[in-house]
Parts: structure tokens; sequence; C-alpha cells
């Protein structure tokens, strides 16, 4: 995304993690410490996309290093869903998606430079 299509939060992250690499902030932000709080491996807050898709959170917690499961709430009526992701390998994954409008699987390919 471009710096103006972030949301408030994602700036917010944004500036945390750029603070705690140039030295000038705390190594750990707040979602880190809530994070740590509640004993998960993923939480997110979302100010929502350009899909459509609205505000939520989504925690998630890995089973093995291979395999992440996660819920996510939305702040609107019907927007729970609950998530499995398999990493095939290191650049393919698997994830499945059950909420109350249906099911959905998909593949995911990426790669690091």
């Amino acid at each position: 995304r471009k710096g103006g299509e972030l949301s408030p939060v994602q700036a917010l992250q944004l500036a945390q993690v750029l603070a705690s690499l140039s030295g000038r902030g705390p190594s750990t932000g707040i979602l880190d410490v809530a994070r740590q709080t509640l004993g998960v491996d993923v939480l997110t807050v979302s100010g929502g996309d350009d899909d459509g898709a609205g505000p939520g959170v989504e925690i998630g917690q890995y089973l093995t290093q291979d395999v992440r499961v996660g819920v996510e709430q939305g702040f609107g009526t019907g927007s729970t869903a609950g998530t499995v992701e398999i990493e095939l390998t290191d650049e393919l994954s698997v994830e499945s998606r059950v909420q109350q409008d249906g099911s959905r699987v998909g593949i995911t390919w990426g790669h690091d430079y």
C-alpha cells in the first residue's frame, strides 16, 4: 500500500516498527504487549480495506511451525470467521476460511527477496 492508503492503526504499527528499528523507540509496541499478555502468536487490528472488509481483529496461534489457526472478528454483524493456514513450502501455503456466508479455500504463493 502507499502511505496515503494506510489506516490509522496500520500507520501506528508502521511508526512503532520504524522507531524500534532506528533505536529511538521501545522494542515492543502495544500490540506486542497485548499479544504476549493473551499468549497468542498473532494479534492484528485492521482498519478495513478497499474490498469492503470493515475493521476487525484477528487472533491466531501456531500449532506447529507450519500450521496456524485463527479467529477473525469484524465490527459488523456476521463478520466472524475461523481460519487455518498450512505452509506447504517456504513459498506455498493453503488457507481455509469458514464464515457465516460460506467457506473458502485458497492457495497463496509468495517469494521473499
